[in-house]
């Protein structure tokens, strides 16, 4: 008995010694076929990891508004202006949203006050800096040093023009260069049909267009007369541009000067196309002034003054950018001919917009907002 155990025993033995290099030798061969089909998979996809990473820092949830401390750097505006309006609002619903939000704004042509004052927020510790840059393509050295300090920045409103995508984190706001092309486009439907071969217009002439801004230098205000510019230009004929200030009746001043001096040449425009809200209610004002008929239609102004020997009652298609409310109150007047309105209030998307980035969650690097076509 006891020789039939120790026998089976030695035989038990001798089969784990004979077996077990082969479960080792099975063991590393699986292992290394699981490590190249891993560094297979890396190979092929190499996005794979960051794909992971990317759907990790999406899972995570927003942080709550009420945890945020931001700095607010703006242009200001003309009392009632549209810039004015629409930080007035994006403040106010921020901290509606229980956003702690500290202000500076400045109308200065000087960019310096606003960059000062980003950096003095920056030493306060907020969590993000929104800026409404006067001028956005002197910002790039005050942002890298800001977000050195984990600072979130957000360019609101104002393109970001000449800066490149690594300065900042998100852009929130409108493509004024595209909204300046919509605008021309919409006027260019309404003056008639024209010619491809000598681009004629069915009412006789080329039409006129006359520009005016309010500030020299604004990014909005050149992105939008540039993409008017650009195109209008091969069809209308733009007599001038003008940069007439802030300041309201300075700025009536400065158009009644224009206006006499293209009656003058003979060249007074047919369409009025102002860039911002404050250069289209001096435009209005002026232009009742000079008793100048104002029409609902760029075709009418166009009629109505083909073959004139005479400036008396010219007939002016007046259209802008502005709010959607002071379009729609000058609609309804058959003041203005049309307009596209631009966002007067930020604090929604805005919200979204910190509470994702400052928890690390991906977001859109540029998010455009469509302006709205307003017309009769």
């Amino acid at each position: 008995m006891r020789r039939t155990v120790a026998s089976g025993r030695r035989h038990q033995r001798r089969r784990q010694s004979v077996l077990s290099p082969c479960r080792r030798a099975v063991a590393a061969l699986l292992a290394l076929a699981l490590l190249a089909g891993l560094a297979g998979c890396s190979a092929s996809d190499p996005a794979a990891g960051v794909a992971g990473a990317a759907r990790q820092a999406t899972s995570r949830p927003p942080v709550s508004p009420s945890s945020l401390t931001v700095g607010y750097v703006g242009v200001g505006d003309t009392e009632g202006g549209r810039a004015e309006q629409m930080e007035r609002a994006t403040i106010n619903g921020l901290r509606e949203a229980g956003v702690r939000v500290m202000t500076f704004r400045s109308l200065s042509l000087n960019p310096q006050p606003q960059i000062t004052a980003a950096q003095s927020f920056a030493s306060k510790g907020i969590d993000a800096l929104i800026v409404d840059p006067q001028f956005s393509n002197v910002w790039g050295d005050a942002f890298a040093t800001i977000r050195d300090q984990g600072i979130k920045v957000i360019l609101l409103d104002r393109t970001p023009l000449g800066m490149s995508q690594s300065r900042y984190d998100a852009y929130l706001g409108c493509n004024y260069d595209q909204l300046g092309r919509q605008t021309a486009q919409w006027v260019l439907g309404r003056l008639g049909r024209w010619t491809t071969k000598d681009q004629t217009y069915e009412y006789g002439g080329t039409p006129r267009s006359l520009i005016v801004s309010s500030l020299l230098g604004s990014a909005p205000d050149n992105k939008a007369a540039d993409g008017w510019a650009d195109q209008a230009g091969w069809l209308m004929e733009t007599v001038d541009t003008l940069a007439v200030g802030e300041d309201h009746e300075t700025a009536v001043s400065r158009l009644s000067s224009a206006w006499n001096h293209l009656r003058a040449a003979g060249t007074l425009p047919h369409v009025i196309f102002a860039t911002n809200q404050t250069a289209a209610s001096a435009t209005l004002d002026l232009l009742d002034r000079k008793n100048v008929r104002l029409v609902a239609d760029p075709a009418q102004a166009l009629r109505l003054d083909a073959g004139k020997t005479s400036t008396d009652g010219w007939a002016v298609a007046v259209v802008c950018l502005a709010g959607h409310d002071w379009i729609s109150a000058r609609l309804a007047d058959k003041r203005l001919a049309g307009g596209l309105a631009v966002p007067t209030d930020y604090s929604d998307r805005l919200v979204t917009l910190l509470t994702r980035l400052c928890a690390g969650i991906p977001v859109a690097k540029d998010e455009v907002v469509p302006g709205e076509l307003l017309t009769h």
